[in-house]
């Protein structure tokens, strides 16, 4: 449950990465979350409630979500 925003969305990869927001409640599909670069941070504005994310990538990755 993310009940602030901004959040922030912190990732590290030594591969590929491509981050998905979803709502938890209805499945819905919200966004993409840029995660072009193999490391990096981004502030979500606007979004809260209950989330899932759904990472894929390849190599081995690391992802982060904090209120700042």
């Amino acid at each position: 449950m993310v009940d602030a925003s901004p959040w922030r969305l912190k990732w590290e990869a030594t591969g590929t990465l491509s981050l998905y927001l979803f709502n938890a409640t209805t499945g819905e599909y919200i966004a993409p979350l840029n995660a072009s670069e193999t490391s990096g941070e981004t502030l979500v504005y606007g979004r809260e409630g209950s989330f899932y994310l759904e990472v894929k990538g390849q190599g081995s990755w690391t992802v982060v979500i904090e209120i700042p």
